[in-house]
């Protein structure tokens, strides 16, 4: 497996203890240590089991450090999990599974929950599928045949920590993830990948994605408005079909507003209407709702953010 390792020396044998843990332990653990500047890999390396790798490079961000341990990887399939997270104990025992079962498949990911102040959240998101292709232990297995509909239905279902590649597979097809495409580089490469190959969703909550660190792309915070971010760099929407780019235009007017919220109260910027792809431009009336939720007072979104919180709790 591969685990990027940039400034996380607070999280890092979290992560690897929760990798140590795994009931299956016939494996390589590549820590690429992406040019830190703090103690996490000397953390690593004391922990000195025989299974640890560290490979050092020049800070080059987290697709580089991807990358590098896909083509340093000699196993046939190649889990990733990022040094803030963590798995749950059959995480991989449950991705390799998924492979026996669909012998094509270039992807198997697991259900993920979300933890914030250390602490999972509780149950699992109310994401509903089609009857299960295969199952065991009471875990369903699910041949995604249209990765764009989960996107259009508002469902990261994949994240970075949750998914296991056959190796060679995406390696012959030239699926590397892309620093262009950061940060959205996740996102991206499941898209390149679902025109190529085959992907499987496990129900079991194998990963745990926490939301806690402030420096990380996701959390951190910026003075300027930016635009949706580059989902669709390399990725030939001319191939998709009508229904496909259905679903692709309702996912990005989807993420065209979410920004429009995110940018609230910043300078305004001619970059943020821009919309990633000439097939999918957002039309009048999504520019519309976007100045609508950009630039109204906030007071009247109060009261539907307040409702959220309450239903998240």
């Amino acid at each position: 497996m591969v685990v990027p390792l940039y400034n996380k020396e607070a999280t890092i044998v979290r992560c690897l203890e929760s990798v140590l843990a795994q009931s299956y332990s016939d494996f390589e653990i590549l820590v690429i240590d992406d040019g830190s500047t703090d103690n996490g890999p000397d953390q690593v390396l004391a922990l000195a089991d025989p299974r640890i790798h560290v490979h050092r490079q020049a800070n080059a961000g987290l697709s580089s450090a991807r990358n590098t341990g896909l083509r340093m990887a000699r196993g046939e399939f190649v889990a990733f999990i990022d040094a803030d997270d963590e798995w749950q104990p059959r995480h991989l025992e449950f991705l390799l599974e998924g492979f026996e079962y669909f012998p094509d498949a270039l992807l198997v990911g697991n259900d993920l929950v979300e933890a914030r102040g250390g602490e999972p959240e509780e149950g699992r998101r109310g994401f509903e599928l089609p009857e299960a292709d295969a199952s065991r232990d009471g875990v369903d297995y699910h041949l995604l045949r249209d990765y764009l509909w989960t996107l259009a239905n508002g469902y990261f279902i994949f994240s970075g920590s949750s998914v296991m590649l056959r190796a060679r597979g995406v390696r012959e097809a030239g699926l590397w993830f892309l620093g262009s495409a950061e940060p959205a580089e996740d996102v991206n490469y499941w898209l390149r990948l679902s025109r190529v190959g085959s992907m499987v969703y496990c129900r079991y909550l194998g990963a745990i994605y926490h939301r806690d660190d402030a420096n990380s792309i996701m959390n951190r915070v910026v003075n300027r408005a930016l635009p949706v971010p580059p989902f669709l760099e390399e990725v030939e929407v001319s191939s998709l079909s009508s229904r496909e780019l259905g679903h692709l235009r309702r996912f990005l007017r989807r993420e065209y507003l979410k920004k429009a919220y995110q940018n609230r109260g910043k300078p305004f910027s001619s970059r943020e209407w821009r919309i990633p792809g000439e097939a999918v431009s957002p039309g009048w009336s999504a520019r519309l709702a976007y100045a609508f939720i950009r630039f109204l007072p906030g007071w009247i979104f109060r009261p539907a953010m307040a409702l959220r919180r309450s239903l998240r709790q």
